[in-house]
């Protein structure tokens, strides 16, 4: 069997001696730096060693890593302690840090090259302005009732639409032709004194005058619901300057 043999006892080989407090049996003990002795050291930029309060400080050899002025040893004299006033402070000012925030702002309007669309609040701003507009020429329509459009075909009555009266230019429903669902006191400037052919496809009797405002006189009897004429009679051709609806016949 084999016996254990005792290790032979620490021995130091010729070199300089060992710090104070070190012995031929007990290795220098290694120091290393806490954490926040090297940040602080790092942060502060202060010459010279850095030690709080309780810490033994460095000595001669430790590892490298502790900051040390080049050629100085360590002596007690040479520790700095550093007081807790010159720790950063929680309450300092410069040191708060307030929580982000977001300031949400309204969409702009961005004006529109020439050809391309508006933006989203111009665009609809625009689309009210249109639509203001088309409403009041929509609602001065009405008032008046008709409409007068581009020349029909010939010959071609079902160009009136169904429930209205229509009045055309020329005989045989031909010509620009006016409609209308309610009475006009003035046909227009341009139907003004045109009138040659009509019918009436409303279920109200329509009464013919030679001028504006119902006046005038009635220039031929009451126009019946659904009556037609290709041309009217020479008294009234040409003469038709307004037109009045009824549930009654007037002339």
């Amino acid at each position: 069997m084999c016996s254990a043999r005792p290790l032979p006892p620490y021995r130091r080989g010729a070199g300089p001696a060992g710090p104070p407090g070190t012995s031929p049996d007990r290795p220098p003990p290694v120091h290393r730096p806490s954490t926040a002795v090297a940040l602080l050291q790092e942060a502060l930029k202060l010459p010279g060693w850095l030690e709080l309060p309780g810490s033994e400080g460095p000595r001669d050899g430790w590892t490298p890593g502790w900051p040390r002025r080049a050629g100085e040893g360590w002596h007690p004299a040479a520790a700095r302690p550093v007081p807790l006033s010159a720790l950063p402070s929680t309450t300092d000012e410069r040191a708060r840090v307030t929580m982000p925030y977001t300031v949400t702002t309204p969409h702009p309007t961005h004006p529109a090259a020439p050809g391309e669309p508006l933006g989203r609040t111009g665009r609809r701003k625009a689309l009210r302005t249109r639509a203001a507009v088309l409403g009041a020429a929509l609602t001065a329509a009405l008032s008046l009732g008709a409409v007068t459009a581009p020349p029909a075909a010939a010959g071609n009555p079902y160009f009136c639409p169904q429930s209205k009266f229509c009045l055309w230019e020329d005989s045989n429903y031909d010509g620009a032709m006016a409609t209308a669902v309610a009475g006009i006191s003035w046909i227009g400037p341009y139907m003004n004194d045109r009138g040659s052919s009509y019918w009436n496809r409303t279920g109200e009797w329509v009464t013919l005058y030679r001028d504006i405002d119902f006046q005038g006189g009635c220039l031929m009897g009451s126009i019946a619901p659904q009556e037609s004429a290709t041309v009217l009679s020479a008294q009234a051709n040409d003469q038709t300057s307004s037109f009045r609806f009824s549930r009654d016949r007037i002339c």
